[in-house]
């Protein structure tokens, strides 16, 4: 039971890590697009 209760664990941690890995290429890329529209708009 502990055995799989850490393996859980593990996967859960690689799991969020991926999660907000995925939400900082999203900002990223919503960064770039709303500054590259400020810069047009000057």
């Amino acid at each position: 039971m502990k055995k799989s209760h850490v393996c859980l664990c593990v996967g859960s941690e690689e799991q969020l890590k991926g999660l907000e890995n995925e939400q900082k290429q999203l900002i990223n890329t919503i960064d770039e697009k709303f500054f590259k529209g400020l810069d047009s708009s000057w």
